[in-house]
C-alpha cells in the first residue's frame, strides 16, 4: 500500500506550489510561512487521491488542513501538511483521522552526473 501512496504521490516541489495555490492566506510566523487550506483542498489531501471500485472518493467531513514552508537562503528547505477530518470507511462507519507529513530538502544541486566514455566520444566532447 505505501509503494502504490508513492506512485500516486506527486513529487514534494510541484506539490508545494500547488498547494500555495489551495491556501487561504499565508502569513509568516516562527520563521515560516504557512496557512490553512481550502476545505476542498483538505478532503482532497484527506483521501490521498483515493477512489473506491466505481471511482468515487471516501466522503470526508469537517476537512481542515494547514501548510507551512520554511526557506533557507531563498530555496525552499523544509514543508509540512496538517489534515485531519472525518472519514467514511467502506463499511460505513466514520473515522476521525489527522496526518501530518513533512518534506525536507536537502543537498539540492549537489547532484554530480559522471558521463561514461563511450558517451562523451559520441557526443564529441
Amino acid at each position: 500500500m505505501r509503494g502504490a501512496l508513492l506512485l500516486r504521490s506527486p513529487l514534494a516541489g510541484a506539490e508545494a506550489a500547488r498547494l500555495v495555490d489551495k491556501t487561504k492566506d499565508l502569513t509568516a510566523a516562527d520563521g515560516a510561512v504557512g496557512g490553512d487550506l481550502t476545505e476542498d483542498a483538505a478532503k482532497e489531501l484527506m483521501t490521498l487521491g483515493r477512489g473506491r471500485p466505481g471511482g468515487q472518493a471516501p466522503e470526508v467531513k469537517n476537512a481542515k488542513g494547514s501548510v507551512k514552508y520554511w526557506v533557507k537562503d531563498g530555496v525552499l528547505s523544509k514543508m509540512q501538511v496538517k489534515v485531519s477530518g472525518t472519514v467514511a470507511g467502506r463499511d460505513g462507519a466514520e473515522r476521525d483521522t489527522a496526518r501530518t507529513t513533512t518534506y525536507e530538502f536537502k543537498d539540492l544541486g549537489s547532484t554530480k552526473v559522471e558521463v561514461p566514455e563511450e558517451a562523451k566520444k559520441q557526443l564529441g566532447s
